[in-house]
């Protein structure tokens, strides 16, 4: 038994490497290992992990197109004119736009924001938006977290008298736009060292750039706008990024800013130290609510607020929004599920694809992503609205799904994304041709084990290696998020004693495990359903992670369970074999085993 059927994966052991990182850096070895398991092997580079600092940021001046940038940015300042930053509408162009627009104000500029409706202009720079921007008076359009395949759009803008700078960071498609300047790592030539910034990354170099030139402080009381925009975003949290985040978070923690003291207030956390998984799961969420549900513009000025009643308010409208967007995707999501297991068609698909009208555009990625979580195989979800299908696709590693859709381009009307994840749009008369395209191309790309969910262990640990030492030292590795994801240990062998369900609506699980002389006490968040399957006295292999934690001011060892698996039987069709002949319990078991429960029991003794 696995909780829901995973591939139990573990990570290669290299023991001369995990020795020298130990011995040089101080760490358990177990904590050198997820360290080789990041990539990192290097004594320096491991040190640099374990210790974001300023000196880990890049200088801006190595990014390509930063002159030319900052030069036309300067000009529109010391003449006066009117500069708009043109953001996108997900927690990522948000706080980039925050960002810009303060960066823009301390240099005694005039600045302000524009984002696109998902509903009405949709993702991206549009030529109606830079129309009414130059009506209004602007000259200067940045963009953050858009713009780099907008050629058509720099060009129009140019025609009407809108200088545009573009800043983002995904990847560029065929020529660039013929802006002022193009800040994007990933574009060709680009000597930046590093590519995976998020959009607010990319702006906050431009920001940092613009401040040096004034012989101003570089901002970092603008790191925890990076901060939360990096994790929202879900780029990987490692080399430049782990260091604006971590630095970033202290910000937030130390002394936040008047919008973000209210958000963290209306989703709980005033009391509790903010870390990347709160900004992942509570913070960018109520930020990421308002564009998916209707207008973005809330949650910027949310963050650009400094009247604390006012920015209370602002964050109790987020917090609806969020509360909306939870329940109208959780319909949503009962709604497919029901679907895809009344359609025995469907549940054997390799990949799913499902449209109704009705559905939300605005929530049906998050929709599609439990999807894959449930069933684990590629998802296209297609909300039809008034006769368009808006699509979002999530996939699993193994099918590039953005690939997939540029074969059925004939099919789409327009698509775009990245291996795991893509939108499309489709007249809805063509989705029955997609599914049966995707599918028979994943049909040559996916095989059986390909769609068994797998969980990856960092390290198998003995009992006596599960303490509160490696536990406090895990808090070295944090930030956590995309690319160092919090480490899951295995650990074999653990006599199961007892359990109980735990939580308000006794969806929890509470168990007790003992090996040898230490007994262990960890929660299966949602483990209820595995409770009939459970029996006192039996061997089980625990998949978890750990964390340092406080009950009543006294420190804590917090087991988080991810999954088990029986380690004392074997499977034989049917049939399992349960080898109990050198265990102290095995009479305790039978007697159990005996006295309840469907199906048989064979006992066997030898002597």
């Amino acid at each position: 038994m696995t909780s829901n059927g995973r591939r139990w994966i573990t990570a290669p052991a290299d023991p001369a490497r995990v020795e020298e990182l130990s011995q040089k850096l101080g760490i358990l070895p177990v904590v050198a290992q997820i360290l080789i398991n990041r990539g990192v092997t290097g004594v320096e580079e491991a040190r640099q992990f374990l210790h974001p600092d300023f000196d880990q940021l890049l200088p801006p001046a190595e990014m390509k197109g930063m002159e030319e940038a900052v030069l036309r940015i300067r000009r529109a300042l010391d003449r006066g004119e009117k500069i708009v930053i043109y953001g996108d509408y997900d927690a990522d162009g948000v706080t980039a736009a925050a960002l810009l627009v303060r960066t823009i104000e301390k240099l005694g500029g005039e600045a302000g924001f524009f984002l696109p409706s998902r509903f009405q202009e949709g993702y991206g720079v549009h030529r109606e938006a830079l129309q009414q921007i130059q009506e209004e008076g602007a000259s200067l359009v940045i963009t953050v977290d858009c713009g780099i395949t907008a050629g058509e759009e720099a060009r129009y803008g140019r025609r009407i008298g809108l200088d545009l700078v573009i800043t983002d960071h995904h990847q560029p498609q065929g020529p660039l736009p013929e802006a002022i300047a193009v800040l994007n790592p990933l574009q060709e030539d680009c000597p930046y060292r590093f590519k995976w910034l998020s959009g607010v990354g990319v702006a906050f170099k431009l920001a940092t750039a613009l401040m040096e030139q004034a012989g101003e402080e570089v901002p970092h009381s603008l790191l925890d706008l990076v901060a939360l925009g990096t994790v929202a975003d879900m780029v990987p949290l490692l080399g430049e990024n782990r260091a604006l985040v971590s630095l970033g978070l202290a910000g937030i923690n130390g002394s936040p800013r008047v919008g973000l003291k209210a958000l963290a207030g209306v989703v709980g956390l005033q009391s509790k130290e903010i870390d990347s998984t709160s900004l992942a799961f509570n913070l960018g969420p109520a930020l990421n609510a308002a564009g998916r549900m209707g207008d973005a513009d809330p949650a910027v000025r949310l963050l650009l607020e400094e009247n604390p009643e006012r920015a209370q308010k602002l964050a109790r409208f987020l917090y609806r929004q969020n509360q909306l967007r939870r329940d109208t995707g959780d319909k949503i999501f009962a709604e497919a599920e029901a679907i895809v297991t009344a359609d025995p068609r469907a549940a054997g698909e390799r990949v799913i694809t499902l449209a109704r009208e009705g559905w939300h555009p605005g929530v049906i990625g998050i929709v599609a992503s439990r999807l894959v979580e449930r069933f684990y195989r590629p998802v296209v979800i297609i909300a039809v609205v008034e006769g368009v299908g808006c699509g979002s696709a999530r996939s699993i590693p193994g099918f590039n799904i953005t690939a997939a859709l540029e074969e059925c381009a004939a099919l789409l009307e327009d698509f775009g994304g990245h291996d795991q994840a893509a939108g499309l749009t489709i007249a809805p008369e063509r989705v029955k041709e997609l599914r049966e395209q995707l599918n028979r191309l994943a049909g040559d790309r996916l095989q059986a084990k390909d769609l068994v969910p797998r969980c990856h262990i960092e390290a198998e640990l003995p009992g006596h290696q599960v303490n509160m030492e490696l536990a406090n030292q895990l808090s070295c590795l944090e930030p956590f998020g995309v690319g160092n994801p919090v480490p899951v240990f295995g650990s074999r062998s653990w006599e199961l004693r007892s359990w109980r369900l735990v939580g308000a609506g006794k969806n929890h699980l509470k168990l007790n495990f003992t090996r040898e002389d230490r007994s262990l006490r960890p929660i299966f968040f949602s483990g209820a359903p595995l409770a009939p399957r459970l029996r006192r006295y039996r061997k089980l292999d625990l998949a978890f992670n750990l964390r340092a934690g406080t009950f009543r001011e006294q420190p804590v060892l917090n087991v988080e369970l991810k999954d088990l698996c029986y380690s004392d039987s074997s499977i034989f069709g049917r049939l399992e074999l349960v080898d109990r002949r050198s265990e102290p319990g095995r009479i305790n078991y039978i007697r159990e085993l005996s006295g309840g429960g469907e199906g048989g029991a064979l006992f066997v003794t030898t002597r």
